[in-house]
C-alpha cells in the first residue's frame, strides 16, 4: 500500500505543470498525505477542478476514509476511463486500490476475478516481482471468498469484553498492554492484547496450530518498525466476552525486531487483535474506568462530530488532535504502545519552544514487527492534548528530535487514552470521540 501511495502521488504531481490552482492544491495534500486537509478543501472549495484529478482525490478520500463501495466506484470510473492519463503502472495501482475496497466490502471473489483480469492482460508488460506480487493478493482474496469474513453473531444491543491492564517491562517503568479476558478461539481459552495500532490480527505460528487455525499456504509480508515474513490464516471462530465473530482473518508471524532486549518484550504478542475487529464491528467504547470494550450496534457518537480518524497507507487509523492549545497533529492512537506516546519535532515544530532550558537529548528504544530503532529524543512533562473539546495534561511525553523511519514517530500511548478514561469510536463516520 504504500509504494501504491508512492506511485499514485506520483502520477498527480507529473500532472499539475499547466494545472489549475485547486488541482495544484490537491496535487499537494495528496503527495503530503494530508487526508484531513484534503477533505476540508472539498468542504469549502469552488473552484473547478479538471475531472481526472477530481475523480482521483475523491478515490483516495473514500479509500483513506473507509467509504469501501464509493472508492471502488470511482477507481472503476478511473480505470474505464482514464486509461491514458495514468499509464500502465498506474492502471495496475488503481485497479489494485479498487480490489483491497472490494476484499473490504466482503467482494473476494469479485476482487480475485477483476485483479487477475488485469494482470492476465498486461503482465507481458510488468516485471516479474510485481506479477509475483499481484498473484499472492489474488490468492489472498481466493482464500478468503469461500467464508463470510468477520461474520458477527446477534448479540443484542451491547456485548462487553472485560480487559485488565498487565505491567511489562523492567520493573520501576510502568508500561502497560490490553489484554482481554473471557476469550477463546475455536472452543480454546486465549488472552488476546487488544491493539488499536495494528492493522492486522496477528498471531504466533505456535499458538496459531494450537488454536487450529486454518493456515493457506500464501507469503504474505507483514510491517511495523520494519517488515518480516508472514503466512495468512482464518479462525472460524473467535469469542470475545460476550461476543461472538466467525472467520476471523490473522497473519501467522513471531513477532522479532531483530535485538534481543527488544524481543523478549515482543514475545508478549502472541495474540494481538486490533483494526479487523474494530472495523467488523464499527462501534465501540473503551472505558478504562470499569476496564471494559462496549461494543454497540448504534453509535453513541453525536451526530454533529466531526470526523478526526483516517486510515494511514501502511493500515493503520490516524488520529487528528491538537497539542498545546490549537496546534495541530495527527498521531497514532495506539493501546499496543505502552506509554504516554511520542510526537517528532518535524512534525510539531510549535513544541521546540516547551524544551527545558538545559536539557539533553536522551536516547529512545523502540522496537516493533521487523525492527528496532535509537533515536535522539527529550522529555517534556504537563502537555496538553485533545480530542475534540475534551483535553487532558501528558505528564511525560517524548519529543524525537529525529524522524522514526517506520513513520510512528507519532504516537499516543495506552497512558494517554487512560487519561481520558473513556473514549468512543465510530468507525463507520470515523470519529474517536471523547464524552465531556
Amino acid at each position: 500500500m504504500r509504494k501504491l501511495f508512492c506511485i499514485l502521488s506520483t502520477v498527480i504531481m507529473g500532472l499539475l505543470t499547466f494545472a489549475q490552482t485547486s488541482d495544484e492544491r490537491i496535487g499537494a495534500m495528496i503527495n503530503n498525505g494530508q487526508w484531513f486537509e484534503l477533505r476540508r478543501f472539498y468542504e469549502t472549495n469552488s473552484e473547478p477542478i479538471t475531472p481526472f484529478i477530481d475523480k482521483f482525490a475523491k478515490a483516495m478520500l473514500s479509500h483513506f476514509f473507509n467509504q469501501h463501495s464509493e472508492a471502488v466506484a470511482y477507481c472503476g470510473d478511473l480505470l474505464n476511463n482514464h486509461n491514458g492519463e495514468m499509464g500502465l503502472s498506474n492502471v495496475i495501482s488503481v485497479g489494485t486500490l479498487m480490489c483491497d475496497n472490494l476484499s473490504a466490502q466482503g467482494k473476494n471473489e469479485q476482487a480475485a476475478w477483476a485483479l487477475q483480469s488485469i494482470t492476465s492482460q498486461v503482465s507481458e508488460y510488468l516485471d516479474s516481482a510485481i506479477v509475483a506480487g499481484l498473484q499472492t493478493r489474488i490468492a489472498l482474496y481466493k482464500s478468503q471468498a469461500p467464508y463470510t469474513m468477520n461474520e458477527v453473531q446477534p448479540f443484542g444491543n451491547s456485548a462487553t469484553v472485560k480487559f485488565q491492564l498487565d505491567s511489562v517491562g523492567s520493573s520501576g517503568k510502568r508500561s502497560v498492554l490490553m489484554v482481554l479476558e473471557n476469550a477463546a478461539i475455536n472452543g480454546s481459552s486465549c488472552a488476546p492484547v487488544f491493539d488499536t495500532g495494528a492493522g492486522v490480527n496477528v498471531i504466533s505460528e505456535e499458538l496459531a496450530s494450537e488454536l487450529g487455525l486454518e493456515i493457506f499456504d500464501i507469503n504474505l509480508t507483514a510491517g511495523g518498525k520494519g517488515s518480516q515474513p508472514a503466512k495468512f490464516a482464518i479462525a472460524k471462530e473467535m469469542r470475545l466476552g460476550a461476543l461472538t465473530i466467525r472467520n476471523v482473518p490473522f497473519y501467522v508471524m513471531t513477532m522479532r525486531s531483530g535485538h534481543d532486549e527488544a524481543d523478549q518484550y515482543l514475545s508478549l504478542f502472541q495474540l494481538v487483535v486490533g483494526r479487523q475487529v474494530m472495523e467488523a464491528m464499527k462501534y465501540l467504547t473503551l472505558d478504562f474506568t470499569r476496564k471494559e470494550i462496549v461494543f454497540t450496534d448504534q453509535s453513541t457518537v453525536p451526530m454533529s462530530t466531526k470526523p478526526n480518524l483516517c486510515v494511514s497507507p501502511t493500515g493503520v487509523y490516524l488520529l487528528q488532535c491538537c497539542i498545546d492549545g490549537n496546534n495541530p497533529a495527527v498521531v497514532i492512537p495506539d493501546t499496543g504502545g505502552a506509554s504516554y506516546g511520542s510526537l517528532e519535532l518535524s512534525q510539531c515544530p510549535y513544541l521546540s519552544a516547551l524544551i527545558p532550558d538545559g536539557s539533553s537529548p536522551e536516547t529512545i528504544r523502540s522496537a516493533g514487527a521487523g525492527g528496532y530503532s535509537e533515536l535522539s529524543g527529550i522529555f517534556l512533562s504537563e502537555i496538553p492534548f485533545a480530542i475534540g473539546e475534551v483535553t487532558v495534561t501528558i505528564p511525560r511525553l517524548i519529543l524525537l528530535l529525529q524522524d522514526e523511519p517506520s513513520g510512528t514517530g507519532n504516537n499516543m500511548g495506552i497512558e494517554t487514552f487512560e487519561l481520558f478514561q473513556v473514549l468512543s469510536f465510530d468507525l463507520e463516520r470515523m470519529v474517536l470521540y471523547a464524552p465531556h
